[in-house]
């Protein structure tokens, strides 16, 4: 916490948090007369973010600290000589670091993949064909009278999200969290009986629609047993409650699919798109990462999909799951991969490539370290909170350390140098 006794004089501070997808832009910093730095209104990840030390020491190429510009050299030697280069991370940097690394990818025929598993990828696929019909977070607390978290823990991942909530919730999971503690109402449902709601909800759905359609009476005895499948424990409550309500709201998180399956996202979206013929219901979906909702928003603007991209000889091609971050670290066909974020990346990272670059954090792993200053804290910059409201957050302490983006220019212009220094050859 020393580290923001630079801060400026104001007092107290507001500012952007970016420890989660939230961004909450509510909280402030204060200083007292013993320059003592504390938060309002922070929760508790956010403090355990805030709390991290700010990075320093020097680029590393091979384990050996260099300067800045020499490191950039040698990075710009190692993408100029692969033959399929990689792009990674992203998803805690702002949108101007992932313009950069878009243009980035451009110049040197990469792939670029902001997703690490296969959850967002399959809530992308889904949506193609229902479309997001999504709320803002002061709509959830404003309009909606009923939520259902679904195989979610917002309170350990998001604690601020319920935070003015006031209606009913219900917690739908295999297992036991804080989230199912702190419910009204928690359905213990097992995988296939969650799988077994899901299609039966829809089922039910579109028989009440028909019969309603036919003979203007209400399907009052129609029940989840009726349908195919089991019958999971209140299942026939959960579905009263949901008609009953006047705003819905489903609440996911980004990696479902390690729960359910592909199979359970895209039926989960559909059951939401059949719900909204009888009442507002909503998904908002939590982002693991700060800027994951920025990253796919960069994306789908400068290169015309929101995940999956191959840039070859300046062209997007877009190739989903076969470009994911996942599938090209089984596939090894990345001989150079480069990391781009604040937190250090999995061990699975170093194996994808026979070279990898990290920037943004210090890594002994990688061939060449780049540390630079973190999003939010000691450098500024746009993002999407998960709702898709953009935000803009402003450097709250001071560094000496350059930003991802100040970086990635310099990676941008020694490039655009060594591309021209060929071509003249």
């Amino acid at each position: 916490m020393d580290d923001f006794k630079t801060a400026e004089s104001e007092n107290p501070r507001r500012f952007v948090c970016t420890g989660c997808s939230l961004l909450c832009d509510d909280v402030s910093l204060l200083i007292d007369r013993d320059k003592s730095p504390s938060f309002e209104r922070v929760c508790k990840r956010g403090l355990r973010w805030l709390a991290q030390p700010s990075p320093d020491g020097l680029p590393r190429v091979a384990g050996t600290d260099v300067s800045l510009e020499v490191a950039v050299a040698e990075a710009t030697k190692m993408l100029g000589a692969a033959r399929m280069p990689g792009i990674f991370g992203l998803a805690d940097q702002s949108c101007e670091t992932q313009q950069r690394a878009v243009e980035l990818a451009r110049r040197i025929n990469a792939a670029i993949d902001w997703t690490n598993g296969p959850g967002q990828a399959a809530w992308h696929d889904a949506l193609q064909h229902t479309g997001r019909v999504s709320c803002s977070v002061g709509e959830l607390a404003e309009l909606a009278d009923f939520v259902i978290v679904w195989s979610a823990n917002p309170l350990e991942s998001h604690p601020r999200l319920l935070e003015s909530y006031r209606g009913r919730v219900v917690a739908v999971d295999s297992r036991q969290t804080a989230t199912t503690a702190a419910a009204h109402q928690f359905l213990a449902w097992n995988r296939e009986q969650q799988h077994d709601a899901i299609h039966a909800f829809r089922a039910r759905l579109r028989e009440r629609k028909k019969i309603r359609s036919e003979s203007h009476v209400r399907d009052s005895h129609l029940k989840i047993s009726d349908s195919k499948g089991a019958d999971p424990p209140s299942a026939d409550e959960l579905f009263d409650q949901l008609i009953a309500a006047r705003y819905v709201v489903l609440v996911v998180n980004g990696d479902f699919a390690k729960q359910l399956g592909n199979v359970g996202v895209t039926a989960l979206s559909r059951f939401v798109d059949t719900l909204n013929s009888v009442t507002h219901c909503r998904l908002l979906i939590l982002s693991d990462e700060s800027n994951e909702r920025g990253a796919e928003e960069t994306m789908t603007l400068l290169a015309g999909a929101p995940y999956g991209l191959l840039l070859r000889e300046g062209k997007p091609l877009f190739r989903g799951r076969e470009a994911t971050f996942e599938s090209l670290a089984r596939s090894e066909s990345i001989d150079v991969a480069v990391w781009i974020g604040a937190r250090p990346p999995d061990d699975e990272f170093f194996a994808t490539a026979c070279f990898t670059i990290c920037i943004g954090t210090a890594s002994e792993s990688a061939d060449i370290s780049i540390p630079a200053s973190r999003w939010g804290i000691e450098s500024g910059g746009s993002g999407f909170r998960l709702d898709g409201t953009p935000v803009n957050a402003s450097v709250l302490c001071d560094s000496t350390m350059p930003s991802a983006t100040d970086v990635l220019a310099k990676l941008l212009d020694s490039a655009a140098a060594r591309w021209l220094d060929t071509a003249e050859r």
